[in-house]
Formats: structure tokens, C-alpha cells, sequence
């Protein structure tokens, strides 16, 4: 690999001695390979990987001064790239854990106001109460029972469409009665 045939023990003492601008050398001949790393880790788009590979040259400009003179380079870089991938890995899986959290709270709120109230219940009850005692059967081994429609037709002697036609009228019915205010 070319990138450590150079030694950058000159540059990066220049840098320590305040030539800021020489860092500019560094991230030149290092930013393709950092955007590989990341790459491999995120797997998201270009702006996003740029923005860490970024994020790692400010933590390696930072701690600089820790670098070990005489040692390569590149896998220092590397590492560092490495950990801020990492971080924002965390960072993404945290954010996606609150954001299902955050949708199954809402679920669970519109379920709560869904539920039907007492009220509600007592009149459902006096509208099943109106219904035939054939028609109220064929409710009860529905949605009681969780029977389907041919389960039903063979219960009770009929053909299947007639049970779907009977239910569709059924519903209509308890929907009518559900909407008719009390009197």
C-alpha cells in the first residue's frame, strides 16, 4: 500500500508545531480509504459517510498528539474511522429502538380510543337484542366463535354466499342501529 511507504513524522510535527494547514496533506491522501472504512460500516449514503470520515479527521486532528512518531499512519487513521462509524451505528440503532418505541405508544393510543366506551357496549347489546335469533347466531359464530362463513353455512344448512349475504345485511343493520340516536 503506498500510503505507508511516506512517513508522515515531518508533517505531522509541523502540525504539532502550529502549521495547522499541513493537516490538509494528511486528509488529502487518506479521505478514500476513511470513506471506504466507513463505507463498509454504514452503508448509507455519500453525504453521511462523508459527514463521519469528517467527524474522524477532527478526532485524529485532536489527538494528534498521541500519535506514536515512527509508527505508521494508516492504521492509526483507521481505527479512528473505524470508532466513529461505530458510534453512529449505536447512534442509528438507538434512534431507530425510540422511534418503534415511539410508534408503539401511538398504536397503543389509538387502540385506547378505539375501544369502545360503556355506553357504546349497551347499545351494540340492545341492537344484537333486535336482531333475529338466526341473524344473532350467525353473529355469535362469527365474531364470538371466529367461525368463517363456510363453517357457518355448514352450522347451520345454508349455502356460503347465502351466509355472506346474510352478514352484509346484518352489518348494515347493527351499523343503522349504532347510528340512531337514543331515544
Amino acid at each position: 500500500m503506498q500510503k505507508e511507504l511516506r512517513t508522515w513524522d515531518e508533517t505531522i510535527e509541523a502540525i504539532l508545531r502550529g502549521d495547522r494547514e499541513r493537516f490538509r496533506e494528511i486528509v488529502l491522501e487518506f479521505q478514500d480509504g476513511l470513506r471506504f472504512i466507513v463505507a463498509y460500516h454504514i452503508r448509507g449514503d455519500a453525504e453521511r459517510i462523508d459527514e463521519i470520515v469528517h467527524c474522524a479527521f477532527v478526532a485524529a486532528f485532536r489527538d494528534l498528539e498521541r500519535f506514536e512518531l515512527g509508527r505508521p499512519l494508516w492504521p492509526w487513521l483507521k481505527a479512528i474511522a473505524r470508532n466513529e462509524a461505530l458510534k453512529e451505528v449505536r447512534r442509528m440503532r438507538r434512534s431507530a429502538q425510540l422511534a418503534r418505541e415511539m410508534l408503539q405508544a401511538e398504536l397503543m393510543e389509538a387502540r385506547a380510543a378505539q375501544e369502545p366506551s360503556p355506553d357504546h357496549l349497551t347499545k351494540l347489546r340492545r341492537c344484537l337484542d333486535s336482531l333475529k335469533d338466526s341473524a344473532r347466531e350467525m353473529v355469535l359464530l362469527r365474531y364470538a366463535e371466529g367461525k368463517r362463513c363456510e363453517a357457518i353455512a355448514q352450522a347451520l344448512g345454508r349455502s356460503a354466499g347465502a351466509v355472506r349475504v346474510a352478514m352484509l345485511h346484518i352489518r348494515r343493520s347493527l351499523k343503522l342501529c349504532l347510528e340512531r340516536p337514543e331515544a
